[in-house]
């Protein structure tokens, strides 16, 4: 049985897309799969066949920047995989050099845009993300050089280092059916009560306060209730106080519902029950944008918003006819649209 160590540096062990459904595929195609990362919180719980080893989770800043070494002090202890298959830049780094120590292979798998997106979902300052996005885009270059395979959501993962690239595959968020089975919504079935639209995570970046508003334009001009569906859970730039703030003083008590995290297999039931599904993010960022989330909109039925400028989600939306786009961020005004 070939053996496929799944190696990261910040990533949680119950990933979306690296645990639930790249490290759940290699399992069901008969590899033996270890996951290699920081300790989660709280006690993690079995999934998908996957054995885990963890070393310490990072609490702050400088446990990040540290944790490869950590990592690679695990790795040390144990036997040569087939193919080690990392989801950061600095862990690919450290995939390449056991891959090149043992003649085995390395896969780097690109699903966020570390040298823009990231920087400001951690709330680096504007003016400081090309200096250091630069330096981090150089350094993923390299790494890209010397592995075997990288693999990225889509062609703008992709294309600023396909001059370096051995092999390069594109592999999207596509959610397993088995994990739907046969939840399927009903959009804008009940049109005439309320409009449901799932957003989920709280955050500047991606949009959240500018859908909020526009939920309320709607609301107003159409008679319809339209409610934003969001959870508990904020990026980095953006407070539970601040969020709290903006809500009071723009009057959108009513045109939101707030939801405690739930685990991955029960998102599907609660989007079933969604009548769109909207993708918000602001223009920096949603240019290039490919989130987990349209694939799960897409896998229940809900029709999918996105905004004009989202060029990969665009040509998903046009190709297969699954639904919209606005320019739900530029201005608070949106078009729901069926």
């Amino acid at each position: 049985m070939r053996v496929v160590y799944i190696i990261t540096t910040a990533h949680p062990y119950d990933d979306v897309r690296v645990t639930h459904r790249l490290g759940r595929s290699f399992v069901k195609n008969g590899f033996d799969v270890t996951w290699f990362g920081p300790a989660p919180k709280s006690v993690p719980h079995p999934l998908h066949g996957i054995n885990f080893i963890f070393f310490k989770q990072n609490a702050n800043k400088f446990d990040r920047l540290t944790s490869g070494i950590r990592l690679k002090k695990v790795l040390q202890n144990q036997a040569p995989a087939d193919v080690y298959f990392a989801v950061d830049p600095d862990s690919a780094k450290i995939a390449n050099f056991y891959a090149r120590k043992f003649g085995r292979k390395s896969v780097f798998d690109i699903h966020e845009i570390f040298h823009k997106d990231m920087l400001l979902l951690h709330n680096i300052h504007k003016y400081f993300v090309p200096l250091i996005g630069t330096f981090i885009k150089q350094q993923i270059n390299s790494t890209c050089k010397d592995a075997s395979l990288v693999i990225g959501v889509g062609k703008t993962r992709l294309n600023p280092y396909l001059s370096v690239i051995q092999k390069a595959l594109i592999v999207r968020h596509c959610v397993p059916r088995d994990f739907v089975k046969n939840m399927q919504a009903t959009p804008l079935n009940n049109i005439e009560k309320e409009v449901l639209i799932m957003q989920g995570k709280i955050s500047h970046q991606q949009g959240t306060l500018k859908l909020l508003l526009a939920s309320k334009i709607v609301s107003e001009q159409t008679g319809i209730k339209v409610k934003i569906v969001l959870f508990k859970i904020f990026s980095k730039d953006m407070s539970w106080n601040d969020f709290i703030k903006f809500i009071q003083h723009n009057n959108l008590e009513d045109n939101y519902i707030l939801l405690d995290p739930v685990e991955f297999e029960f998102m599907f039931p609660l989007l079933a029950k969604c009548d769109i599904g909207a993708i918000s993010y602001q223009e920096k960022m949603g240019k290039e944008c490919m989130p987990n989330r349209v694939f799960e909109y897409m896998a229940v039925g809900l029709p999918v918003l996105v905004p004009t400028y989202a060029v990969e989600m665009m040509n998903i939306i046009e190709t297969y006819k699954c639904g919209v786009s606005a320019l739900t961020i530029v201005t608070p005004h949106i078009m729901i649209i069926y």
